[in-house]
């Protein structure tokens, strides 16, 4: 018989691009979950971009 409904993880961090798309997966084994995260970042991700650059001859 199921026991009582346990909160197991917070659903707050969890990514949905859509109402209908789902975010977490649940394993065969049942025991584990695959999730797509929302993770805070400490710094802002930073892109240098080069131009006009050519490769050194050999």
């Amino acid at each position: 018989m199921p026991g009582e409904p346990q909160v197991l993880f917070d659903a707050s961090a969890l990514v949905s691009a859509s109402p209908y798309r789902t975010t977490v997966a649940v394993y065969p084994d049942g025991q584990h979950f695959l999730m797509h995260l929302r993770v805070p970042q400490k710094t802002p991700t930073t892109i240098t971009v080069v131009q006009n650059w050519t490769p050194p001859k050999p």
